[in-house]
């Protein structure tokens, strides 16, 4: 009688609560994200309305999450979540909008912007190409190792980039260096629903992938 293959299981309890925040706090804190949070601002406070509506409109998003991930244990998310509800047709279109689209068009963006940064502004030898790709080797070989390393690779990022994050706004509400605080700055516009229902697209994609902890669950 032939050996039966081993089946094939995810490994419990490798993703720990420091490596949840990661994954979804990196999203967040994303270059092309940012990139719209510092041109939301150019409408001054009626900006951070629009942020404190999408930020509660993501919270209920998440809630969501968390309770499709509570019925439906597993690790395919939205593919799962579509599946009992729409079918399989559905659920691949699902999938193609919100992951592999997001790993071809923002992924790429923000392999871009990394690159640019190592070799424009810190001056590292070759051009922004050849750096694009050491990163990209650098990120597949890591997952390539598993959960455990790239989890420790992206706690560390997340990490460093919420605290550098932490410091650059310090520095710029208090206008250390220049004293020239950033609040004056700001320009003033009255609130209107044209301009705040423009913001609102951005301050929601501000905060999109603070669900992406539910599929990590399993």
């Amino acid at each position: 009688m032939a050996a039966r293959a081993p089946d094939i299981t995810l490994e419990r309890r490798a993703v720990g609560l420091p490596t949840a925040i990661g994954t979804t706090f990196s999203l967040i804190v994303a270059s092309s994200v940012l990139a719209t949070v510092a041109g939301g601002f150019f409408a001054s406070w009626v900006w951070l309305i629009a942020l404190a509506i999408g930020f509660v409109t993501m919270i209920f998003a998440s809630m969501s999450f968390s309770e499709l991930a509570t019925m439906i244990p597993k690790a395919g998310s939205m593919n799962e979540y579509v599946r009992a509800g729409l079918g399989p047709f559905f659920a691949t279109i699902t999938v193609g909008v919100g992951y592999v689209a997001v790993q071809l068009f923002p992924g790429t963006a923000e392999n871009f912007v990394s690159s640019l940064v190592t070799a424009d502004v810190l001056g590292a030898p070759g051009n922004y190409k050849l750096w694009a790709a050491i990163f990209m080797v650098f990120i597949a070989a890591i997952n390539l190792l598993g959960i455990r390393p790239f989890a420790a690779v992206e706690i560390f990022l997340t990490f460093a980039v919420a605290a550098s994050l932490l410091v650059i706004g310090i520095v710029g509400l208090a206008g250390a260096g220049t004293s020239d605080p950033i609040g004056p700055a700001l320009p003033h516009f009255d609130l209107t629903w044209s301009l705040l229902s423009a913001l609102l697209g951005i301050a929601i994609f501000t905060f999109v992938g603070v669900e992406y902890t539910c599929p990590l669950a399993e």
